[in-house]
């Protein structure tokens, strides 16, 4: 008999016993634990399930890879071939009756077809809106607008495996040169939302009674990889690069980076993630908390059970938009268009690379709210949303490095930078209007000035105004 539903706070560990108990079941859970259930009293049964080997010759039939609250051990008659590891069948059998070591006595499903299959889940609806979902990862932050929660959380919402890319989703965060932590607390917290048996930390080990051992429950078909940004791996770079496999698993990819800008703008990094996010100065965050919704794993379970469909002819329509306005952005970005379009820059427009993207994010907005299909005017609003955070991005670069006059390795603190911007953008400036315009003293911009004309960063432009190099 399942559990009632529960609305409730609960730290992780708590959160770990009530996924167990089904207090976060989906409806597709639910179903198929009462299948199993009607299944025990028959003498014959025919049901679905996924695999879960014990060795090579009985496997545990389990109904969903998230649940273990019931389960059947399975062998085959001969003839019939033994089904692969995490496989989910329809199969025929009835039960028989085993032997344990010390003589006692267990049922056994004794299975007679085995058919490879897909699990038809049909269109699951989370019990919370993406919305709620989304507050509940930032719910300790505030100044984070609405696109860019959109863009986070949708590296956990994922992407189904499409014909032309795995799935799973790569973003890379930069840090506010004054924070250099936040994107790592951040990141820290909205993983801290979901249950930690989804990223395979703390996979529930269960004991099979019948056979006096311990089993691990199914893992997730989605895991995350956490990389450096300057330091990519190559296992991560090789998940970056999308190849498509007969495996149906998602895998998403943050790229954490402790800068406020990367190096070079056709830097891998760049190149292979979906969007890059900027945390600006104003982001906060407010309070530390181990408590969160139980909902954010349910939610999270259920739209992995969604993949929208795509037709040819929308699909081809939504890669000519998508590069249609990403060659209209590069054109607002004279001074960098040429580093930052076509193939393997930071704005590639092959069939592989930021149309790609674009769909993909599409799809995985639309398994957000239980759709079946994606329409073009659908990737359109994601496009839009996309060029409107590549424009903060390059904003914020723009005034970090100068319209790209100002090295990334350059050896300068943040007021430096500051003040370069200020000479490259308004040019020869005295030192009330530095002052004014960066919001320091006298004795401050004093400092700056010696220590750039120093570094050979400025000159003097004439008695009283400083200019740059």
């Amino acid at each position: 008999m399942l559990p009632p539903e529960e609305t409730k706070i609960r730290t992780i560990r708590g959160r770990l016993v009530d996924r167990l108990f089904g207090i976060e079941y989906t409806e597709f859970e639910k179903q198929q634990i009462k299948e199993f259930s009607i299944a025990r009293k028959k003498p014959l049964v025919e049901l679905s399930g996924f695999v879960s080997w014990i060795d090579r010759t009985r496997f545990l039939l389990l109904p969903t890879r998230t649940t273990n609250c019931i389960c059947f051990i399975c062998t085959h008659l001969e003839g019939v071939d033994f089904p692969p590891n995490n496989q989910y069948i329809v199969c025929k059998g009835k039960w028989q009756i085993a032997v344990k070591s010390d003589n006692s006595f267990y049922k056994m499903l004794l299975v007679e077809d085995i058919q490879l299959t897909k699990p038809d889940f049909g269109v699951i609806s989370p019990d919370v809106s993406l919305k709620d979902f989304e507050g509940s990862m930032f719910e300790g932050w505030t100044n984070i607008d609405s696109i860019t929660q959109n863009l986070l959380a949708q590296n956990y919402v994922s992407s189904p495996s499409t014909p032309t890319r795995t799935g799973g989703i790569t973003l890379s965060l930069f840090n506010h040169p004054r924070q250099r932590q936040l994107v790592n607390l951040l990141h820290a917290d909205m993983k801290r939302s979901i249950a930690p048996e989804i990223f395979g930390t703390k996979s529930p080990i269960f004991d099979i009674l019948e056979l006096d051992i311990k089993h691990k429950l199914l893992s997730f078909p989605w895991k995350e990889t956490i990389s450096d940004f300057d330091s990519i791996t190559k296992t991560t770079e090789t998940v970056m690069q999308r190849i498509p496999n007969k495996e149906n698993y998602e895998h998403s990819v943050s790229l954490l980076s402790q800068k406020q800008a990367p190096r070079d703008l056709d830097s891998i990094g760049l190149v292979k993630s979906d969007y890059p996010i900027v945390i600006e100065d104003y982001v906060e965050r407010k309070r530390h908390s181990i408590y969160t919704d139980l909902k954010a794993t349910q939610f999270m379970i259920a739209t992995h059970m969604n993949a929208p469909t795509i037709d040819t002819d929308v699909y081809d329509k939504g890669v000519e938009h998508v590069r249609n306005e990403i060659k209209k952005f590069a054109e607002t970005k004279n001074f960098l268009s040429k580093n930052i379009l076509g193939h393997n820059n930071m704005l590639n427009l092959d069939i592989d690379g930021k149309p790609l993207s674009a769909i993909t994010l599409t799809i995985s907005r639309r398994r957000s709210d239980d759709s079946e299909k994606i329409e073009l005017d659908k990737i359109k609003s994601t496009t839009q949303d996309l060029v409107e955070n590549l424009d903060t991005a390059f904003r914020v670069w723009e005034d970090r490095l100068a319209f790209g006059k100002i090295h990334p390795l350059a050896t300068l603190s943040y007021d430096e930078e500051r003040l370069l911007v200020l000479l490259y953008k308004n040019g020869p400036q005295n030192i009330t209007d530095i002052c004014n315009e960066i919001k320091i003293n006298n004795d401050e911009a004093a400092k700056l000035i010696r220590s750039l004309l120093y570094k050979n960063a400025i000159y003097i432009y004439d008695s009283e105004r400083y200019d740059a190099v």
